[in-house]
């Protein structure tokens, strides 16, 4: 959302820029729980995102310095309890992968990741 409605199309480079509200409001993009650390552990799993950061990219409605947002983002989520093998992971093309390993490091900001499936 902060895409659409803060950032000029450009992408929050963390879960921490997701959990700062705009000036003038009290409500974040995302929950407080997710986003008050950059990797948070919630509903046994391990969540974090990235993006990349684009020089031309302006600032924020939420105080992100110009340069800082990203064109395009990862986020995934990698199960806490080893007999979890459900790992999934998304970017900004907008589709969710699982896999039964990690996809958030080998995950690309935009296109298909080298393994999963998208689920449908």
């Amino acid at each position: 959302m902060l895409a659409l409605t803060c950032a000029s199309g450009f992408y929050a480079p963390t879960l921490t820029t997701l959990g700062t509200p705009p000036v003038g409001s009290t409500e974040p993009f995302i929950t407080p729980g997710l986003g008050s650390a950059n990797t948070v552990v919630k509903s046994a799993y391990t969540i974090q995102m990235t993006a990349s950061p684009f020089p031309g990219a302006p600032p924020t409605c939420n105080g992100l310095g110009a340069g800082n947002a990203g064109q395009a983002f990862v986020a995934g989520a990698d199960p806490t309890e080893p007999s979890n093998t459900r790992f999934f992971a998304t970017n900004a093309n907008n589709i969710i992968y699982e896999d039964v390993s990690s996809l958030y490091a080998s995950m690309p900001e935009i296109g298909v990741p080298p393994s999963g499936a998208p689920i449908r």
